[in-house]
């Protein structure tokens, strides 16, 4: 874990930056929210090496690019603790099932160690960290740069060092924002609030703006690092503020402020080893980290175990209001002879009525010939067994008001499902959040519409299938 540090962000004669090492000995060597309650499976992917490290996943296409530190044809070794060692390189991989991972051309892995790197939204350009001094000779290894390629001709051109890289410190660990437009990386330049702190830069007509300390509440006083910007304009980031596991992994999002309290996402992304360089789809369904769960660093997916509903509907309204008529009513003779619907409690002398129940039930409704001068029954003309049922539906009950930075509370308690057991309550929310449960509290981060979805899996008493039912709400958070 210590390794990539030493060759990526270490001189050999370094006395102060010794002292971070030791702070930092177990510092990883790069990172919907995933949610309070754990819905994801993880796997190790067969391109890890028993022996060396991988991190950094990155996707591009249908390929994942990755660093490590395994021997390849060019890779210049190292010793450190009378041990050799070799320097970090970045790979790539069509099908993570496979074992077998392609090293990038070399023009993009240096005599130095090499990545994590990211790419523009478009594929055609990438930037990727890289020691300052990469010669084949070298016996120390420098700090860390960023280092811009672009695509020429299907083929990757000259590099161009970082606008504000230097050689007194470190900028490394490259992330675009999904439009391309900032770049966000980790520094220990001078000014920050911690070892390692999160930088974001502007694209200001072709430019990099001047580097801005993200701040707190993201940055600590310890070390961030390997950050990644998702679509759903959550940061996350792995951090080592609450040393008891080593580094974890969290998340937070923009608001008109900066940003959110950080989140530590939970198992079995987070472990009590060291759990870093996390990456997501633009669902937060499925993605890649890293850990060293298993001694070395290795590259674990992760898939959502959360239940797909296909279908939601907007959630029916109940009705219980009819307009009545009898079509085959004649023409009353007696101008004293009029019709009457009786519906038990009320009753309309009208050859037409409207009238509203006051819910579900059976009902008996008539329709009687009177003398509307005497008040007495004259004959029966129609009569009718109402039965009148709720929508078959789950039933999402929010509240009317909803605050940003307030807890509330959404229920499924109106929810109608006679002759079905529900095996489940799932709900999901647009910034995210995902629950479990008939009854979940919820607090939005900033104003705005969303939509909330609950989805039930049932059991049909009667014939012992099961089936699934989703609707969904829309809501405004002021």
């Amino acid at each position: 874990m210590s390794r990539y540090l030493k060759q990526h962000f270490l001189t050999p004669d370094s006395s102060d930056m010794m002292k971070l090492l030791s702070v930092l000995i177990l510092f990883l060597i790069c990172f919907g929210q995933l949610d309070a309650q754990s819905f994801y499976d993880t796997e190790r992917l067969k391109i890890n090496t028993r022996d060396f490290n991988e991190f950094g996943p990155v996707m591009l296409d249908s390929s994942l690019y990755f660093c490590s530190d395994r021997k390849n044809s060019y890779t210049k070794n190292a010793v450190e603790n009378e041990r050799v060692v070799y320097r970090f390189d970045v790979y790539m991989v069509q099908d993570t099932a496979k074992m077998r991972a392609m090293d990038l051309p070399f023009e993009l892995n240096s005599f130095g160690n090499d990545g994590p790197l990211c790419f523009s939204p478009d594929g055609k350009e990438l930037y990727v960290s890289q020691n300052f001094t990469a010669k084949p000779e070298a016996k120390t290894i420098t700090q860390v740069g960023i280092y811009q390629y672009k695509k020429q001709d299907e083929k990757w051109g000259e590099k161009t060092p970082f606008r504000h890289n230097n050689t007194d410190w470190n900028t490394g660990h490259p992330c675009l924002s999904p439009d391309g437009k900032t770049l966000y990386f980790s520094s220990d330049r001078p000014g920050g609030l911690g070892g390692f702190d999160i930088y974001f830069c502007q694209l200001e007509n072709g430019v990099w703006s001047d580097p801005v300390n993200i701040g707190s509440p993201v940055n600590s006083a310890k070390n961030e690092i390997t950050p990644f910007a998702h679509t759903s304009q959550r940061l996350y980031f792995a951090s080592d503020r609450d040393s008891v596991n080593g580094f974890d992994i969290y998340s937070a999002v923009a608001n008109d402020n900066g940003f959110s309290l950080p989140e530590k996402l939970t198992e079995p992304i987070n472990s009590k080893f060291n759990d870093f360089s996390f990456i997501c789809n633009a669902s937060g369904e499925a993605g890649f980290f890293a850990s060293n769960r298993q001694k070395s660093d290795d590259i674990y997916s992760f898939r959502s175990t959360f239940p797909d509903f296909e279908t939601c509907d907007s959630i029916q309204t109940n009705n219980y209001c009819f307009t009545f008529f009898e079509e085959n009513t004649r023409d009353l003779d007696s101008l004293a002879l009029t019709y009457e619907w009786d519906f038990g409690d009320t009753k309309l002398r009208k050859k037409e009525a409207d009238y509203c129940f006051p819910g579900p039930g059976n009902y008996d409704v008539n329709l009687n010939i009177i003398d509307s001068v005497t008040g007495e029954f004259y004959e029966n003309q129609a009569s009718y067994n109402m039965v009148i049922e709720d929508v078959v539906q789950p039933v999402i009950t929010a509240p009317e008001a909803i605050k940003a930075g307030i807890e509330v509370v959404f229920d499924s308690d109106k929810s109608n499902l006679p002759d079905f057991e529900v095996q489940g309550y799932y709900w999901r929310f647009s910034d995210g959040f995902k629950s479990t449960g008939p009854q979940v509290s919820h607090l939005f981060e900033k104003p705005g519409q969303y939509k909330v979805w609950l989805g039930v899996i049932l059991k049909d008493t009667a014939n012992q299938t099961t089936l699934k039912k989703c609707v969904f709400v829309d809501v405004v958070v002021k």
